[in-house]
């Protein structure tokens, strides 16, 4: 990976930009729901940054509070996203396990924002 051969104050600045990046085209506070550590992870040494996260989104995101708890549910963008809407969205397809390595815009919306229309060279992924 040409990122891993990078030297550390190049690497950075490439992590610093592209987080940047993330942060303009995403509005954190709507789309994630994070819960800070609490008060004996902190005593133990963890830490996070507020200003990093959103507070009222969809997507839940907390340090773990045990080990041992059992049913619990994880949080995705697929079950924040997708499912509210999978039933009503007509023509929808979602494939798992798949690549797309191009993505075709329409040319009548060439300006931005351009739309999306299609995909290019779907290749199937490993596993199930």
């Amino acid at each position: 990976m040409l990122f891993a051969c990078l030297p550390s104050k190049v690497r950075f600045e490439v992590l610093d930009f592209y987080f940047r990046y993330m942060k303009k085209g995403l509005s954190l506070s709507s789309s994630e729901s994070f819960t800070p550590p609490d008060r004996g992870q902190v005593a133990k040494g963890t830490n996070s940054i507020s200003s990093y996260h959103g507070f009222t989104g969809p997507v839940h995101a907390a340090f773990p509070r045990s080990t041992q708890r059992t049913q619990i549910t994880r949080s995705s963008s697929a079950a924040a996203y997708l499912s509210p809407v999978e039933s009503q969205r007509k023509g929808w397809t979602i494939l798992v396990g798949q690549q797309v390595t191009k993505i075709l815009f329409n040319p009548a919306t060439a300006r931005p924002p351009s739309l999306p229309c299609g995909v290019w060279n779907i290749i199937a992924g490993k596993g199930s």
